[in-house]
């Protein structure tokens, strides 16, 4: 049995199809992603508690904001050096940098207004508020 001739479509299908199972597999590989994330939560717990110590808690929003910029940068450097080790990603570094962080700064739209409403109006103390937002 003969397979048919593959247009120009499929052919350019069929040759994205490796890289698209391998950015599955690693995606579907929680152990890594999962090990980074929680990593992230650590990270960002520690610089919080810093930040605000250095700043004082009436500046908690903007601690909190430099905090999720800590805890991105190293999420980054895990993911690239990593979870990405030994495969080629597309694109510059600092471009791939920019984008992933642009994500966590639209993220703050919600988690600033969040994390003022829990610890101004719930009394939920700063560093267990992330506790009590993954639970």
């Amino acid at each position: 049995m003969t397979q048919p001739e593959p247009n120009a479509q499929s052919a350019t299908r069929w040759h994205r199809r490796p890289r698209v199972r391998r950015l599955f597999r690693t995606l579907l590989s929680p152990s890594k992603f999962a090990l980074v994330g929680i990593s992230g939560i650590f990270v960002n717990e520690i610089a919080l508690h810093a930040f605000v110590t250095a700043m004082g808690e009436q500046q908690l929003l903007w601690a909190a904001l430099l905090s999720s910029q800590v805890s991105t940068l190293t999420n980054f450097i895990l993911i690239e050096l990593w979870v990405f080790r030994g495969r080629q990603v597309g694109g510059h570094l600092l471009w791939r940098y920019l984008t992933f962080n642009l994500l966590n700064l639209v993220t703050q739209v919600i988690r600033l207004p969040t994390l003022h409403i829990l610890t101004e109006v719930g009394g939920i103390h700063y560093l267990s508020r992330t506790w009590w937002r993954l639970a």
